[in-house]
């Protein structure tokens, strides 16, 4: 009877890793090796305390391997006022004092490199897959500049260099989309003091072979 059970047990272990043991890196259900990647999404950039930037974005980039591939981006901020700027404007306090910068346009050109794969289950009924990826590059932002002048208007426009870095996270759709995630932390010196702007997007991603 022990023999008898030993057998029944190997079939079961049999059984069981072919239901459960889906491997992550192996097999994809994806891939990505030589393919064009557009995407197109919208988030914000909310750590600066003047101003409320929504972004409205589009990343173009050909993956050079299943977990490298080459990035371009290019953002358009619609400036909203933050709470704080409207109730400075509102008590008439921004009268003859420097305004801060206004982020107008975000520009990159990135390295991303995903290493981390892994698979999921949905409802019981889909299997699908994801990877995580990180970003680094160099870019460009735009911004108006306070011109000082007697009229309190921004009326000088730059185009600063950049540093660029972040991460990215694909939750794979299909074949030839998927829901993309992207956090971005940029560097500039629009005047005499660093700045570190986080843009959030969230996109629709399609790939083309």
């Amino acid at each position: 009877m022990a023999k008898d059970a030993a057998l029944i047990d190997k079939e079961l272990q049999l059984y069981w890793d072919v239901e459960l043991a889906v491997p992550t890196t192996t097999n994809p259900l994806h891939t990505t090796h030589g393919t064009f990647e557009l995407s197109v999404g919208a988030g914000v950039v909310p750590n600066d305390s003047y101003y409320l930037g929504i972004p409205l974005a589009v990343r173009a980039g050909f993956h050079l391997t299943e977990t490298l591939a080459l990035e371009g981006a290019f953002t358009y901020l619609i400036g909203l006022d933050s709470d704080l700027h409207a109730f400075l404007k509102q008590q008439n306090l921004l009268q003859n004092v420097h305004k801060p910068p206004q982020m107008f346009m975000l520009g990159a050109v990135d390295l991303v490199y995903s290493p981390f794969h892994g698979k999921v289950g949905i409802f019981a009924s889909k299997l699908s897959s994801f990877d995580i990826g990180l970003a680094i590059g160099a870019g460009v932002v735009g911004a108006n500049l306070d011109g000082d002048n007697p009229y309190d208007l921004l009326t000088e426009t730059a185009i600063l260099p950049a540093g660029h870095w972040g991460a990215v996270l694909r939750f794979y759709v299909s074949d030839w989309m998927a829901i993309r995630w992207d956090y971005r932390q940029f560097a500039y010196m629009p005047e005499n003091a660093v700045l570190f702007p986080v843009e959030f997007t969230l996109s629709a991603s399609f790939m083309l072979n």
